[in-house]
C-alpha cells in the first residue's frame, strides 16, 4: 500500500475516533502495509486466501457475521480486485451497526494493472454514487494524485436498504 493510503486510513481514523472501535478489514493481507496497527480494540481481517494478516478466509460479498456487529470497516486497495464488488458493499452495510464507519481506498483510473485479477478503477464520483445507492449516508471522498488511489470514508444509514 503506498504510504499516502496508510497516512489518509491513519487520518480519518483518529479525525473520526475509530481506534477502540469494533474492527472488520476486507482485503487484510498485508502485501506491503497494514492499517491493523491504527486500531486498538476488536480487529477482525479476512481475505479470500490465507496470508500475513488474515484471521479467516471469506469471501467480501458473503460476510459470515451478523448484521449490525461491526463499528467500522476497513479496505484498502482491495476493491479493484474483487469481481463483483457491487455485492461487496451492500454486504459491508449489512454487518455495520448504524451509524458505523466504511474506510475505503480502491485505486483510481492511471493506476497499474497489478496482482492480478484486477478488474476495475473508480472515479471519487463513481465511489460516491456506488457507496450511496449501497446505503450509505455521508460519504467523504479524497483522490490521491500521488498514487492514483481514491478514498472514502461513509457512514451506515440507521435504516435497513
Amino acid at each position: 500500500m503506498h504510504s499516502s493510503v496508510l497516512e489518509y486510513v491513519g487520518r480519518v481514523v483518529a479525525d473520526h475516533g475509530l481506534s477502540s472501535m469494533r474492527t472488520l478489514e476486507l482485503g487484510s493481507s498485508n502485501v506491503n502495509g497494514s492499517v491493523r496497527d491504527f486500531f486498538s480494540g476488536e480487529y477482525v481481517g479476512i481475505d479470500h486466501v490465507e496470508g500475513n494478516g488474515v484471521d479467516r478466509v471469506m469471501n467480501a460479498n458473503a460476510l459470515e457475521f451478523e448484521e449490525g456487529s461491526f463499528d467500522v470497516v476497513v479496505s484498502t486497495s482491495m476493491l479493484e480486485h474483487d469481481p463483483a464488488f457491487w455485492r461487496t458493499l451492500p454486504e459491508v452495510g449489512r454487518v455495520l451497526r448504524p451509524g458505523g464507519h466504511f474506510i475505503l481506498t480502491p485505486v483510481s483510473t492511471g493506476f497499474p494493472i497489478h496482482n492480478e485479477p484486477d478488474y476495475w478503477r473508480l472515479t471519487p464520483q463513481g465511489l460516491e454514487r456506488l457507496l450511496r445507492r449501497a446505503g450509505f449516508g455521508t460519504v467523504e471522498t479524497w483522490i490521491d494524485p500521488a498514487c492514483l488511489a481514491v478514498g472514502a470514508v461513509a457512514t451506515r444509514e440507521f435504516q435497513n436498504v
